[in-house]
């Protein structure tokens, strides 16, 4: 993946126009499949480490908001051609969870939806409650 990355990201900057015989537009589908096979590479890593009990959950109170957006911001250009409008009640509470976990979940949630669906659409994403999360309030 690493040798694909860097001969794509070579070519890219080098990107000469007059040379007509380079599919440049194939180089830039082969520099994004190339992302998202690292994507997918990552994942599939990173959930081996939790099975085999080798990653710990690093529980933290953390804000839903602030999760989604960043969530969100992170992965704007694989969601370009959607709209999406993040619904999230007002005075949700701090929820303990790990923050960079649950942030993988909800980007392969969002690139989930992506793949599945060919046309656009709306991603509407709310949050009324977590009545069934621990909160900070409801543990003091």
């Amino acid at each position: 993946i690493a040798v694909i990355t860097s001969a794509t990201n070579a070519l890219k900057e080098t990107r000469d126009l007059s040379l007509p015989w380079v599919p440049w537009a194939m180089v830039d589908e082969i520099q994004e499949a190339t992302r998202r096979l690292n994507r997918v590479v990552t994942n599939l890593l990173d959930l081996t480490r939790l099975e085999s009990g080798y990653v710990k959950p690093n529980l933290d109170w953390c804000d839903v908001e602030d999760l989604i957006h960043v969530t969100l911001k992170e992965i704007e250009r694989d969601l370009l051609r959607y709209k999406v409008t993040p619904e999230i009640a007002k005075g949700i509470p701090l929820v303990r969870l790990d923050f960079v976990l649950m942030q993988q979940v909800l980007t392969n949630l969002l690139h989930q939806t992506d793949l599945r669906e060919a046309a656009r659409f709306v991603l509407v994403y709310q949050l009324q409650s977590l009545r069934r999360f621990p909160t900070k309030q409801s543990l003091e």
